[in-house]
């Protein structure tokens, strides 16, 4: 994975990098402007965090809504997983 965003820094990708609070941030992920932090039981504030942060970035209001919609599936599916371990 570090390739990967390494690989989409140098051609000046946004790169919105979601790491659950419980975890600690790798050493390479130091180097992005912004790290967003979810709690599984609440997944809303970070979907906010990171529609500020693409407004910020001057991405186009459809993009923004892809990547919303994206983050949303995703923190929903680790919600869905948290919810099964259980």
């Amino acid at each position: 994975m570090e390739g990967e965003l390494n690989y989409a820094l140098s051609k000046g990708r946004t790169i919105v990098p979601l790491l659950s609070e419980d975890v600690a941030t790798p050493g390479f992920l130091k180097k992005f402007p912004n790290t967003f932090r979810f709690s599984t039981w609440n997944t809303g504030a970070v979907e906010a965090q990171v529609v500020e942060f693409l407004k910020a970035q001057k991405v186009s209001k459809e993009n923004r809504q892809a990547v919303g919609a994206l983050v949303a599936i995703g923190l929903g599916l680790l919600l869905l997983k948290a919810i099964a371990k259980e």
